[in-house]
């Protein structure tokens, strides 16, 4: 005897259901595996001076601002504008794999390679810096000392153990960051004034840049694919869920 759930429509609605809610594709913002750096997929180089080794090595973008003293002060990539835009309300994941291979800095507010990353509207921003024991974020105060860039909230971590996969989610002006699976920053979004911000890479909207952007830093990383994913809307993840479990139950009742 057939049941009430064996309906085809209802069949219909749970598998239209789940397609609908299905989460969006990953954009790739930079593929080492092309073996080609960032200026030949798209991002703009910014320093000055001699450039720094760059290199690939199993599959990785290899940067050294660390070995040579005669190089750059400092190097660092400016994404172009992602398909993706980064609208820090409705939300995004910035999803790279990075490695730290070695890292020293002469301030307790700099890094030898960090991450800057402006919404659309620029002046919500996020810059996380990453020490060889420490992931952290910065904290802008204006007319503070260090130029307003200060030390902020830091999670312990060995960043030069392995090659390891970090995952930013930005969403209502608030940030979590993900090291292989696992939470180890929270916080808000900061409020960067535009006005006074001309130096690189600050006052940029809809933007990524990555690499050593401190002349008071130097690292040697390995960079892995970096990508971009639209966070679903809440509405749309209770769907799916909904969505794949009641298809789940029909197939177990044999009625799909």
């Amino acid at each position: 005897m057939k049941t009430a759930l064996s309906n085809p429509f209802a069949c219909i609605a749970a598998l239209a259901t789940a397609g609908l809610a299905m989460p969006a594709a990953a954009l790739t913002l930079f593929d080492p595996s092309l073996a080609t750096l960032p200026t030949a997929q798209g991002w703009q180089s910014l320093g000055t001076g001699i450039a720094p080794s760059q290199s690939f090595v199993g599959g990785r973008l290899r940067l050294d601002t660390q070995t040579d003293p005669d190089v750059t002060q400092f190097v660092h990539y400016r994404s172009p504008p992602p398909a993706q835009p980064l609208d820090t309300v409705a939300g995004f994941t910035l999803s790279f794999a990075l490695q730290v291979v070695s890292e020293a800095h002469q301030s307790a507010n700099r890094a030898g390679y960090s991450l800057l990353v402006q919404g659309v509207n620029e002046t919500k921003a996020l810059e996380l810096s990453f020490w060889a024991d420490e992931v952290w974020a910065i904290s802008y105060s204006p007319g503070g000392a260090d130029s307003g860039y200060l030390h902020g909230n830091g999670f312990a971590i060995d960043t030069t153990a392995a090659l390891r996969n970090y995952a930013l989610t930005v969403q209502n002006n608030a940030y979590t960051l993900l090291a292989d699976g696992n939470v180890i920053l929270t916080g808000l979004m900061t409020d960067y004034p535009v006005q006074g911000l001309s130096t690189l890479p600050y006052g940029f909207s809809n933007t990524v840049f990555m690499g050593d952007n401190s002349s008071r830093g130097q690292s040697i990383t390995e960079l892995g694919l970096v990508s971009i994913t639209a966070v679903p809307e809440p509405g749309v993840a209770w769907l799916l869920a909904a969505g794949l479990a009641g298809l789940a139950l029909r197939r177990r009742l044999g009625t799909c």
